[in-house]
């Protein structure tokens, strides 16, 4: 983990600082890929003429050149076979120039056409491309030649670290490595973008880095020439490299200049001037006939050649040169040399192109190919001109990452600081033992009632009592739930252990209980009953008999809080309430598990009232209004010959009926229709763990598909993915579910969770990842691994990133077993967790959280585990 978040903190390091130049050079580079066919395309009066008359010989070329450049002596003559092409002249440098002009010159006429178009527009791109256009005096560091070779070795970096963050769990599957999934939004995207991007790319960086390097830094240069040829490296002149990577260098003019290098590496020359310019441009060139080197040339290729290049002899002794392209060529520096005694027209030396031996001198000679792609011929200038276009891909999803990422990190600050809590010392000790928050909430609000009476009152965590604080407060209101089959919270089960199977002496105590609970199960606040008769026992006095709310109902809670209100002396109190229903959007929804074994899972994206201002953590539960199938209330309203357009209290009675418990047939049809509305009881409120954070601009929700034994849809899941239109109003709130948020501290944690249960977990995720804390374990269960893999995208880039140091998955159709199975095959990798201070976080259905839960006490023992849940290291939300 630590190798892995560090590779990832230098990576993005160097992607903001190198990442433009990388831009720079990838474009630059992209643009020099096709210049010299550019420049010709521009050109087309310069570079192609009308073949009218006899073409001239190279003599008559080079007179009638002299005729009207008098001042300027021909170093060297192209020529090609196309009888429709120009003849270029390449004449010789002014002193301190390192290259002569190039002048195109009509073959028919003598006529000078000039120079092709866009030279110095390339010119100035490849200074761009390779010193960043940093002028650089004689002798001086070239620094602009330093930050490209600096942002070279960055591109190495970027391509081997991010091979390693981004390693698949499942190497061998092709599709973890290059497919895209087009339907992520936001910071999904860009990563999946420049990861998978990236990926194809990266062989392609590889070499135009490695091979850049070498125009950088001449100590590379010379390690490479040991390296593949066993050789120091041979200083010579000639056209330099690109000193960027990416692009094409100086490959404008090295047709035309055929004699600047002939590509044969360390083959010995024939006798004479194998190419390239004098070493001393002062003088004048020699008065030399080469016609019939010329023709003896044309003779012996006749007509097999892309286009030939004479070097005039520096004496009359000399050979004429002609350096040419085979048709055959792969790239027009795999040159072929003849040399050619002018006067004679002996062939001196005929070399056709041969590749290097062995294969590690022909990649050194060949760098300049490799890095611009002409090695693999046209096919590679393709890939490098492409991969090239696509560097500013990866500055700009890097940006877009790295923005969005302190964007987000300064909202959960903010965020962070707007839930703190106070506590102190008072009269009163308002206990809370909750599991989804609702009892905190009640005893907030029930301090705040006792402090307006101006009674100090300190509100606690029924986790936090202690045989002192009981023995000594004088006064103690307990809010308890009751979770699961009459069980008391994961925070109160300390309590129970170490206080309910003995009395004790608590008769300076006075208390009051409130129990929360739903009717519908057969224990109903059974927790808050058990607490009673064991203060009773230990000879605590009730301050008034126990009041117990029914799945939150309003009146029974302002029952308590009229008696509280008499306890502090306080004449009015406004109801509590929870948080009104508002009117949210259902923006889209997508099924996640196609074609799956088990009920289809969708994700329900919500969109808020107030879009950037409903705050929620992670955690917490997002409660909606569930409406009856349209179809359901049509049928009811047809078999009472009812129509639901008729208007009741000035709502039509279909939309009454959608939202209510449906009335009997008999009550549709005989009661008087303002009377049944008035009779109406709400459908229960369905409830959902929110699987993303506000900075995400929507609730996200994962809704597993139930159906009831006549095969229907359930209310609240299929109101979300099936009855609801896309775009209608939702009727939804926020509730806080404090026991289910992430640890103060920044701990490891260790995620397990079972089918929708990813939602719960996948927004603690996402808090941890803005946040940057690291050492990450998830444990998630489903049906099959090839069709209810939820959010795979995201897990394996997370993975593959290192933010999830660890992924175990299990699919129970598959064989592999359950997520408790895996605890129990991983126990010693559990406990170097947990001695790290790790916390664990159970989301997911109420089989899934028994299963879990025994398995974590037979590996820890219930004390051990006990003294988790007690340090808030143990949470569960659980359904």
């Amino acid at each position: 983990m630590g190798v892995r978040n560090g590779l990832f903190q230098v990576h993005w390091f160097l992607g903001i600082t190198a990442g433009v130049v990388l831009a720079v050079v990838g474009i630059t580079g992209a643009m020099m890929s096709f210049e010299r066919p550019i420049m010709e395309i521009i050109s087309p009066d310069i570079v192609r003429v009308d073949a009218v008359g006899e073409r001239l010989g190279p003599d008559a070329i080079i007179e009638r050149f002299h005729a009207q450049r008098p001042d300027n002596r021909v170093e060297q003559i192209t020529l090609w076979p196309d009888l429709e092409r120009s003849a270029l002249i390449r004449v010789m440098p002014a002193p301190g120039e390192r290259r002569g002009e190039a002048i195109y010159v009509n073959p028919y006429s003598g006529e000078l056409l000039g120079k092709i178009r866009g030279e110095q527009f390339f010119r100035t791109v490849r200074s761009l491309h390779r010193w960043l256009l940093i002028p650089s005096e004689q002798g001086a560091t070239n620094w602009g030649r330093q930050i490209t070779g600096f942002s070279a070795l960055a591109l190495v970096f970027f391509a081997l670290s991010g091979l390693y963050l981004r390693w698949p769990r499942r190497p061998l599957n092709w599709r973890n490595w290059f497919r895209i999934d087009f339907s992520l939004k936001g910071r999904n995207f860009y990563w999946a973008l420049h990861s998978v991007m990236g990926t194809w790319v990266l062989v392609v960086y590889l070499l135009l880095a490695l091979t850049g390097l070498s125009w950088s830094y001449s100590w590379y240069k010379s390690g490479l020439s040991q390296l593949l040829t066993g050789e120091p490296m041979e200083e010579r002149r000639g056209p330099g490299g690109p000193g960027g990577f990416g692009g094409q260098g100086e490959r404008a003019g090295q047709a035309e200049r055929g004699g600047d290098r002939a590509r044969q590496g360390d083959r010995a020359r024939p006798e004479g001037r194998m190419g390239g310019r004098s070493e001393s441009t002062a003088h004048e060139m020699p008065s030399v006939q080469i016609d019939q080197a010329w023709a003896v040339f044309s003779s012996k290729a006749e007509g097999n050649f892309k286009f030939a290049a004479l070097s005039l002899p520096r004496s009359p002794v000399d050979p004429v040169v002609v350096n040419y392209v085979t048709p055959d060529a792969v790239n027009d520096r795999q040159r072929s040399s003849m040399s050619i005694n002018p006067r004679s027209g002996e062939i001196v030396a005929d070399q056709p192109y041969q590749p290097l031996e062995p294969l590690g001198k022909r990649i050194y000679q060949g760098l300049y190919e490799l890095h611009t792609g002409e090695w693999f011929g046209t096919p590679g200038i393709i890939v490098n001109m492409i991969a090239s276009l696509l560097m500013p891909l990866f500055t700009i999803t890097g940006f877009l990452l790295y923005f969005d990422r302190r964007r987000k990190k300064k909202h959960s600050r903010q965020s962070a600081a707007a839930v703190a809590s106070l506590h102190t010392d008072a009269d009163y000790w308002v206990v809370y033992g909750s599991q989804t928050g609702t009892a905190e909430q009640l005893a907030w609000n029930t301090a705040t009632i006792l402090q307006s009476g101006g009674i100090k009152a300190s509100v606690k965590n029924i986790a936090a009592l202690d045989k002192s604080t009981l023995e000594t407060a004088p006064k103690m209101l307990f809010l308890l739930s009751t979770f699961g089959e009459g069980e008391a919270p994961d925070a109160a089960r300390g309590f129970v252990r170490k206080f309910l199977k003995t009395p004790l002496s608590l008769s300076r105590l006075q208390f009051a209980v409130l129990g929360l609970g739903d009717k519908r199960y057969i224990d109903y606040c059974a927790f808050a009953a058990q607490v009673e008769q064991w203060l009773l026992a230990s000879g605590a006095q009730p301050l008034f008999a126990r009041i117990n709310v029914d799945n939150g109902d309003p009146h029974t809670i302002q029952q308590w809080q009229q008696q509280i209100a008499q306890l502090s002396g306080v004449t009015q109190v406004t109801a509590w309430a929870a948080p009104e229903y508002e009117a949210w959007r259902l923006q889209s929804r997508q099924l996640l598990n196609p074609d799956s074994l088990g009920a289809p899972v969708y994700r329900v994206s919500l969109q808020p009232p107030r879009p950037g201002n409903t705050p929620w953590l992670a955690g917490d539960i997002l409660e909606i209004k569930p409406q009856h199938n349209p179809a359901t209330v049509r049928a009811l309203l047809n078999a009472a010959g009812v129509s639901g357009d008729t208007r009741v209290q000035g709502v039509p009675l279909a939309d009454w009926l959608a939202k209510s418990v449906l009335p009997e047939l008999h009550q549709l049809r005989e009661q008087d229709l303002s009377s049944l509305v008035e009779g109406l009881q709400p459908l229960p409120h369905r409830e959902y763990s929110i699987a993303s954070l506000p900075t995400d601009g929507i609730v996200d929700l994962v809704v597993r598909q139930a159906f009831n034994a006549q095969g229907e849809l359930g209310l609240g899941s299929g109101w979300l993915t099936a009855f609801a239109d896309e775009q209608q109003s939702i009727s939804a709130r926020i509730r806080n579910n404090p026991s289910f948020h992430a640890p103060e501290q920044s701990v490891p944690v260790i995620l397990i969770g079972a089918g929708t249960g990813i939602a719960g977990l996948r927004s603690h995720l996402h808090q941890r990842y803005l946040k940057d804390q690291a050492q990450n374990w998830l444990i998630f269960g489903e049906r099959q691994r090839s069709k209810d893999r939820l959010f795979a995208q995201e897990l394996d880039a997370w993975h593959q990133s290192g933010f999830l140091s660890e992924l175990d998955e299990v699919y129970s159709r598959d064989g592999e077993g359950y997520v408790q199975d895996v605890l129990r095959t991983k126990q010693q990798q559990l406990g170097e967790w947990l001695d790290r201070g790790a916390a664990i976080y159970v989301c997911g259905g109420m089989a899934m959280g028994a299963g879990v839960h025994q398995a974590l006490q037979d590996i820890l023992g219930e004390n051990e585990l006990q003294q988790l849940i007690e340090s808030n290291r143990y949470k569960r939300d659980v359904y």
